[in-house]
This record gives structure tokens, C-alpha cells and sequence, in this order.
């Protein structure tokens, strides 16, 4: 698979036939010291596909961060002010505070 002046050498080729389909990509393209687009296109150059337990993982633990947002934005609070009140709402990172006037 290496060609003159590639960074896939036969040894990097072979970590990845052997690791890509069971771990996250993002790791994997940090431990051989690659981009994440050079991990993605290698490995569709070299017809390499995610195997079918580690996509349910993957969904399964998607799914489960989702459920987790949707409850944090639920989870609005209004507290009382003189002049009206004061909404705070979850959102990734922080949270979003807005005064309502009465």
C-alpha cells in the first residue's frame, strides 16, 4: 500500500487494516500520528469499513447523549427579579441566561 514519499507505510497500513474497524477514529488517527481526513481517506483508499458491533456502540452511546441534551434543556429555570424575571437555560458549554420585564 506505501508509495514513494506517503506517510502509510506498510507497517502504518497494517495498524490500521487491523484497529479501524473497532476503535474510534479520532484515536486511532492520534496514535499513528495522522490527520482524522488522512485516517478517513486511507482507509476507504483502503476499503476498510467500521464493523457492525463498534456502529451499535456507537449509536447506542449517541443515542444516550442525546437523551441527556434534550433532558438538560428541559431542565429551564425561572427565578424572580423586581422587575419581572429571569430564565436560565442549559446549553452546550454553559448556560443562556435571559431577563423577562414585567
Amino acid at each position: 500500500m506505501a508509495t514513494p514519499g506517503s506517510q502509510w507505510t506498510d507497517e502504518r497500513c497494517a495498524i490500521l487494516r487491523e484497529r479501524y474497524p473497532h476503535e474510534n477514529t479520532a484515536v486511532l488517527a492520534k496514535f499513528l500520528g495522522a490527520t482524522l481526513h488522512a485516517t478517513y481517506g486511507q482507509a476507504k483508499k483502503m476499503g476498510l469499513r467500521k464493523s457492525a458491533e463498534y456502529t451499535t456502540r456507537s449509536n447506542t452511546a449517541a443515542s444516550a447523549a442525546a437523551s441527556a441534551a434534550v433532558a438538560a434543556a428541559k431542565a429551564e429555570t425561572k427565578r424572580a427579579t423586581v422587575h419581572g424575571f429571569e430564565t436560565m437555560t442549559p446549553v452546550a458549554g454553559g448556560v443562556v441566561r435571559q431577563h423577562v420585564m414585567r
